[in-house]
């Protein structure tokens, strides 16, 4: 079994005694950790480890509800979802992830804010937001300003999600 060494004390005298496969200092991010998981199986002779698709939902307008987690989970993908701006950017920092989907109310925030907050930490993720975060004039405006892969409208639906993700992003898992 291969075994993993996460430290807060990186001196070489701590991990040079440790007969480890692989090991992390802290802080490190989910994504180190899940690399150095495969790489470790995959020089045990394991099998290559076959991920989820991963969405970040950032639901603060409470739209995002169990039929769409349950129908895009049916599909192959694993859900990270928050209700709170800063524990989903907080965990978009430690993470990569293959889309995200953000709902929030216009009327309580500024929706230029949340995207440029976003994009500054996914420049490239696909990116769904809901489609009354602006006005239909400067819809198309928004998409261009903040690369939006598109502007959905809600209830959301599995089918709506996927659809708007399609060439964006492989679905599932092998």
């Amino acid at each position: 079994i291969p075994v993993l060494f996460i430290t807060g004390v990186a001196t070489n005298e701590v991990i040079g005694q440790a007969e480890v496969d692989g090991f992390l200092t802290k802080p490190f991010r989910i994504a180190h950790i899940e690399e150095l998981i495969e790489k470790a199986l995959s020089s045990a002779g394991g099998k290559p480890v076959k991920r989820k698709t991963e969405i970040l939902l950032i639901d603060l307008a409470g739209r995002i509800d169990e039929t769409l987690t349950d129908g895009l989970f049916s599909q192959g993908f694993t859900l990270f979802s928050f209700r709170d701006l800063e524990e989903g950017l907080r965990e978009l920092a430690n993470n990569r992830f293959a889309a995200i989907l953000a709902d929030f109310s216009p009327w309580l925030a500024n929706p230029a804010d949340i995207l440029r907050r976003i994009r500054k930490q996914a420049p490239q993720t696909p990116l769904l937001v809901n489609a009354d975060a602006y006005p239909p004039d400067r819809s198309q405006e928004a998409v261009d300003e903040f690369q939006l892969t598109a502007l959905i409208a809600a209830p959301y639906t599995a089918a709506a999600v996927l659809d708007a993700l399609r060439g964006h992003l492989t679905v599932g898992t092998e």
